[in-house]
């Protein structure tokens, strides 16, 4: 999956859509990653939500 939109590759984190998990390694290695100022965009809102409790703390 290329970067698009000026976004390096290596600053895209994925998980596999599932409902039957709340795992999620991409969301955690993301938030660890993340600076304040950074943005970080969820294409599918209906999956973050199942995992919100980790961007609570």
């Amino acid at each position: 999956m290329p970067g698009g939109e000026g976004i390096p590759a290596r600053h895209i984190y994925l998980d596999k859509k599932s409902g039957s998990t709340t795992n999620r390694p991409g969301l955690h290695e993301a938030l660890d990653q993340a600076r304040e100022g950074d943005v970080i965009v969820v294409h599918t809102l209906d999956r973050a939500h199942r995992g919100r409790g980790a961007c609570d703390g």
